[in-house]
């Protein structure tokens, strides 16, 4: 059976006076004994990314597409495997030059949604519903580009973004347009986001700063691992088989697989550095489940992967397992501190009680807080004196201090209204 590709091209026209971004759809079919044969090419805007609908809403797939002119469009995959444009969306609340830059569609068989994200650092949510795409609602996440944006499979409130402030923010369509969750652990933009599809919480992030990160969106202060890539990342797949290896594409650093089988141990597994331009995309076919080492070869682009021989059972005793703690199942993943963190902070709290405690001299301020409540409040201590008078006077106790008291208090007043005249 014929396996359908579609690529997207980005061309700039330079011969005009304002620079145009244009760009092509080609539509691929492939199969085992042919090879890559071109069906269909579509002029359009520049594409900076397109996916396939995870549902066939009408019984046809649906492609979704969003371009350098602001507009996302919808095509549908005829029977005479031709691509046929259903409707389009235009954001025209901005007269600027705005791209938009990544797509995601939910994963379920009602009223489907889409979340894109673009070049102002805005984030959008739309659905398609009866072959029309309305707009549900917008916001500004991002202080830069909003590079990425992507759903949770599992929980179709729940969507994320990532954009070139560093930021990684996830979205709860319950509770409020804004995040309900930030983290800034990337040194560097956040360029890539993949939920996992069986794994409820697990979501994988890809950045300028070469990590990829896998996270539980359940807690999302601190990453639960990363590894080191080659270069900078452009973008990660989860593969659709056994579902434990990322795919990612490293723009100069070449296309890699990732063993993610155990979370806590990341590891590279396949290179492809073949391909002499920038890998901005990379993704798994879907033929042939049985095929393992195949798959790994188309998705690099039919080319010969490095394979890494299987090492046998993994013994516990050397294995991470064996310094995992009960502590972490109950908490979380914690950061580690430096080790000078806790004597640095001892240091200045000694200092800071030291100077505060002992060498400070006394000010005008100090004085003031020695005053009494009686001071600041006239008549106060005189009106209490009463009471307790009345109170020994009614209970047979001794009443000569209060009454001395009172007389010394009746002298001071006056003595200052002597002065007053």
């Amino acid at each position: 059976m014929n396996q359908i590709l579609n690529n997207g091209i980005i061309i700039v026209k330079v011969g005009c006076p304002n620079k145009k971004r244009l760009g092509r759809i080609l539509l691929f079919t492939t199969d085992p004994k042919c090879g890559l044969k071109l069906q269909q090419t579509l002029n359009t805007a520049a594409v900076l990314d397109q996916k396939w609908c995870p549902v066939k809403p009408d019984g046809s797939p649906i492609l979704g597409v969003v371009n350098a002119e602001k507009s996302i469009q919808i095509y549908r995959l005829k029977d005479e495997l031709q691509l046929e444009e259903v409707t389009s969306f235009t954001f025209d609340d901005d007269p600027s030059e705005t791209l938009i830059l990544s797509l995601d569609w939910s994963r379920s068989g009602g009223d489907l949604e889409i979340v894109c994200s673009d070049s102002k650092g805005r984030v959008h949510l739309l659905q398609f519903k009866e072959d029309q795409l309305m707009i549900q609602h917008s916001h500004h996440a991002h202080g830069y580009e909003a590079w990425i944006s992507a759903f949770c499979y599992h929980d179709l409130n729940i969507y994320f973004s990532g954009g070139d402030d560093c930021m990684f923010f996830k979205y709860d369509k319950r509770v409020s347009q804004g995040p309900v969750a930030k983290n800034r652990s990337h040194e560097a933009g956040v360029t890539s986001l993949h939920s996992h599809s069986s794994k409820e919480y697990v979501i994988a992030t890809a950045s300028y700063d070469e990590f990829i990160r896998l996270w539980d969106h359940r807690t999302m202060k601190h990453e639960m691992s990363k590894i080191k890539m080659p270069d900078t990342l452009w973008r990660l797949k989860w593969d659709p088989f056994e579902k434990s290896h990322l795919l990612a594409a490293c723009m100069l650093g070449g296309v890699h697989v990732v063993d993610a089988a155990n979370i806590q141990k990341l590891k590279i597994i396949a290179h492809h550095y073949d391909h002499k331009n920038l890998a901005y995309g990379a993704d798994w076919c879907h033929l042939d489940a049985k095929m393992y080492t195949k798959r790994i070869s188309v998705s690099c682009y039919c080319s010969k992967a490095e394979k890494v021989e299987d090492e046998g059972p993994i013994k516990f005793s050397s294995s991470p397992a064996r310094q995992y703690r009960a502590e972490t199942t109950r908490k979380g993943y914690t950061e580690s501190r430096l080790w000078y963190e806790p004597h640095i902070i001892l240091a200045s709290l000694t200092v800071f009680m030291v100077y505060f405690c002992i060498l400070r001299e006394e000010n005008d301020i100090d004085q003031e807080l020695g005053r009494s409540l009686y001071s600041r409040i006239e008549g106060l201590e005189e009106l209490q004196l009463k009471q307790s008078l009345e109170y020994n006077r009614q209970h047979n106790l001794d009443t000569q201090d209060i009454i001395r008291r009172l007389r010394e208090l009746e002298m001071e007043k006056k003595n200052q209204d002597k002065n007053i005249n």
